[in-house]
């Protein structure tokens, strides 16, 4: 019976997860915000963002394990590097200090905004500006999760004006229901060719944000993310309240509801549900 030696997996399989960290790591190192990268359904070699970024994540745990299992089985190396020439164990020696050192300034670096780590982190930030400038932002987060009736009633047009304004360009649209990445999907384009669709002035004028002609409607951003309680303290409003209106409505809420799931369960956009919550009852 062939017996695997678990000394030269973990070596061989740090070799491999170097290149795949590499790889991945300059794809994301490169690629555009995440919402600029789903609103343009970006890839690189055949993968999305978010192919990536699993393909990061996972490999960096499988990394940390065999580096650890490496040390396990080269521990008398490692510590012979701690000796000194009468081979006594001595952690003060050059090559200790210099790693200790290295990692250290990569650390600081990281946490101070110092040299070298702040340039490559200021190049990394450009290079993503670069992406928003030249392709553009979507009008607010996760748009390309809102369904089409949800979408057309954020740019104030009628859903099924919306929807045979697509079929006009050919584009197959089954329900208005279906989300705009679902709808993108199915005709191999993107969430952002489909807004240019519904929504050419706003793409000859270079930018995605606001209502369809009203760029002082921009969405606010981050307001998903805020919850009935964040809300309440942000516009002054009774929490309770807010909580109840929204009970009355059918919908189970609770102080810790985000904006962002009220507009899911509304088929709305978060500056919609906004809308609806500082609209006092007569």
């Amino acid at each position: 019976m062939m017996t695997i030696k678990w000394k030269r997996v973990s070596s061989l399989t740090l070799m491999f997860l170097a290149a795949v960290l590499t790889l991945t790591g300059i794809a994301l190192y490169i690629s555009p915000q995440g919402r600029v990268a789903l609103w343009h359904d970006w890839h690189l070699l055949g993968m999305d963002k978010a192919d990536y970024e699993a393909m990061h994540i996972t490999a960096s745990l499988l990394f940390i394990l065999m580096g650890w299992l490496h040390t396990y089985f080269n521990w008398r190396t490692i510590a012979a590097y701690l000796k000194d020439r009468s081979r006594r164990m001595n952690g003060l020696n050059r090559e200790f200090l210099v790693s200790l050192s290295l990692s250290a300034v990569f650390v600081a670096s990281a946490l101070y905004a110092l040299p070298p780590v702040y340039q490559v982190v200021t190049l990394g930030s450009a290079t993503k500006a670069a992406w928003e400038e030249n392709l553009g932002t979507p009008p607010y987060g996760h748009a390309e999760e809102t369904s089409l009736k949800a979408f057309a009633a954020w740019m104030g047009i009628d859903p099924g004006q919306a929807a045979s304004t697509l079929r006009d360009a050919g584009i197959r649209v089954g329900d208005s229901g279906l989300t705009l990445k679902a709808i993108a999907v199915d005709n191999g384009t993107t969430p952002s060719s489909l807004y240019a669709l519904l929504n050419p002035a706003s793409m000859a004028s270079g930018t995605e944000g606001g209502k369809a002609g009203d760029a002082g409607d921009a969405v606010i951003k981050g307001l998903g993310h805020l919850t009935l309680a964040d809300f309440s303290r942000r516009e002054s409003a009774d929490l309770c309240t807010l909580v109840a209106n929204l009970r009355g409505q059918g919908l189970e809420a609770s102080p810790d509801t985000t904006l962002k799931s009220l507009a899911v369960k509304m088929e709305l956009t978060p500056s919609n549900v906004r809308d609806r919550l500082l609209v006092k009852s007569p």
